[in-house]
């Protein structure tokens, strides 16, 4: 029943970080089941032991996919994109069929290329991992926050303060955190008109559960995401897709379709800058993006 989903999808979440949490042997039996998160990590995994991550194209079927309903081949393009992995059902999930037969996944999935007016990654990360030891996060107010694990950070916000909502936002501001991170303020700038701009922070073994991202279409907004800090076991799921997103590349994805995130990593939190582009009537952001 739907009033029972949300509850299964908890208790789910849960077994799984139990199973990360509880050592090799039980991790080991996750990557074999017929979950297709774990199939990807098993996939990942694999691959980093192989040392193909550094290659320039991969694309590896692994065992057992195309009975989970991915398609055969999975890629990563060593330009900074993602690993990318199309899926055509789901018996759990039923708008992932829909999704797969409406829409190309160059409609849900795109990288926009580094500016060249921008400052380089490694500066603007240095800049947000300082930002992080020295101003204290907070759990960021959502019903998809599974166990306190999503943090945040916010640049431009409600009326300039860390107040990361929306609903009952008049006017967004820069907070006073950027006075201490001048290469990031100059980055934030190239995007032109924005909305909310945070640093949202999943730590190990957390999870951001299936939700949409209301009125993006309608407002002409587009959600960027900069991966900042992040390991091969955090992955996302957009409508069909499932992805790992690289350090240093700009990544857009269509999070009006339902969406959810896992860290898999025991040990490293996945740090990535979000910018809420207001794309409609923006020249800064078709001159330096697009």
């Amino acid at each position: 029943p739907s009033s029972k989903q949300a509850l299964l999808l908890t208790a789910a979440e849960g077994a799984v970080s139990s199973c990360l949490q509880a050592g090799t042997s039980k991790l080991s039996a996750l990557l074999r089941s017929r979950w297709p998160i774990a199939v990807l990590l098993g996939f990942v995994h694999k691959n980093r032991m192989q040392g193909v991550a550094d290659s320039s194209e991969v694309a590896i079927a692994p065992d057992g996919v195309e009975s989970l309903g991915f398609e055969s081949q999975i890629s990563l393009s060593a330009d900074g994109a993602a690993f990318v992995a199309l899926q055509r059902s789901d018996d759990i999930y039923p708008w992932v069929r829909y999704v797969a037969r409406a829409m190309p996944s160059e409609h849900l999935h795109l990288e926009l290329p580094w500016p060249a007016a921008a400052p380089d990654f490694e500066t603007v990360r240095e800049e947000v991992m300082a930002l992080l030891s020295h101003f204290p996060v907070t759990d960021y107010p959502s019903p998809s926050n599974n166990e306190e694990t999503w943090k945040t950070l916010c640049l431009v916000c409600n009326g300039g303060t860390q107040d990361p909502t929306t609903a009952n936002a008049t006017t967004f501001a820069k907070t006073p955190l950027l006075r201490f991170a001048p290469a990031l303020e100059g980055f934030i700038d190239l995007f032109g008109k924005t909305g909310r701009v945070r640093l949202s922070v999943l730590l190990p073994n957390g999870m951001i559960a299936w939700h949409p991202d209301d009125g993006l279409l309608e407002s002409g907004r587009l959600i960027l995401h900069i991966p900042i800090q992040s390991s091969l076991g955090a992955l996302t799921r957009v409508g069909n897709l499932m992805l790992h997103m690289l350090p240093g590349s700009i990544q857009w994805a269509d999070y009006s379709f339902p969406h959810t995130v896992f860290n898999a990593d025991p040990g490293l939190p996945r740090v990535h800058l979000i910018v809420d582009v207001k794309a409609v009537d923006n020249d800064a952001f078709e001159r330096n993006f697009l």
